[in-house]
């Protein structure tokens, strides 16, 4: 459940471009992609009960079409991706599939809705769930978003994205309630015929 979190996290930054003069909403207006995007990561994951930081590499991928994908190359290969209303996941090692439909009985519906907003730019929607903070330098800008629900005996939900100036974000920190941490730095890909055609073999491995 943890890894489907973080993925749908992911994909709100995937589009996202900063600039050294602009607002939390003019980065917001552009987060829906125009074209397919593909971004290679790096990801460090801090989790309590475990004394080392577990550490995989991947590519995210996003479309116009609705369809995001995470494709983790190590330390093993798993697929994850949202499809319309459908959410797949795939581990290439135990030949593993899951798949089921997105609706309010999930108990990450809440999530994968509050995602939806982020890409289209419902700034309206995610005010009402959560705290939102931007600031901006010359050099960087930084988003915060902190959940306004939560158990009082834990900390907030929180999110946190930066770039550089006039570039796509480059980092992202994901803190959970109990404090398990997932950090990224990110590097976006140049985009080339090949682009739609690894999405195409990813959406049928995950379909089967």
């Amino acid at each position: 459940m943890t890894k489907l979190i973080n993925f749908l996290l992911f994909l709100l930054i995937l589009p996202s471009l900063g600039f050294a003069n602009e607002s939390l909403e003019t980065v917001f207006a552009r987060m829906k992609p125009k074209q397919a995007i593909a971004i290679a990561y790096q990801e460090k994951r801090s989790m309590g009960l475990f004394t080392e930081d577990m550490v995989s590499q991947g590519y995210f991928y996003s479309t116009p079409e609705n369809i995001l994908l995470k494709s983790q190359q190590t330390p093993s290969i798993e697929i994850m991706g949202v499809v319309g209303n459908q959410l797949y996941y795939y581990n290439k090692n135990d030949n593993q599939r899951y798949q089921t439909q997105m609706s309010d009985d999930l108990p990450i519906s809440l999530h994968i809705n509050t995602f939806k907003s982020l890409i289209n730019g419902d700034l309206i929607a995610l005010k009402k769930q959560y705290s939102l903070e931007f600031s901006n330098t010359d050099n960087q800008w930084t988003i915060t978003l902190t959940a306004k629900d939560y158990d009082e005996e834990e900390q907030p939900f929180k999110v946190i994205m930066q770039g550089l100036a006039k570039q796509a974000a480059n980092y992202l920190l994901i803190i959970d309630p109990d404090n398990d941490r997932s950090e990224f730095t990110l590097k976006p890909q140049k985009i080339n015929d090949s682009t739609e055609k690894i999405i195409n073999q990813l959406l049928k491995l995950l379909k089967g």
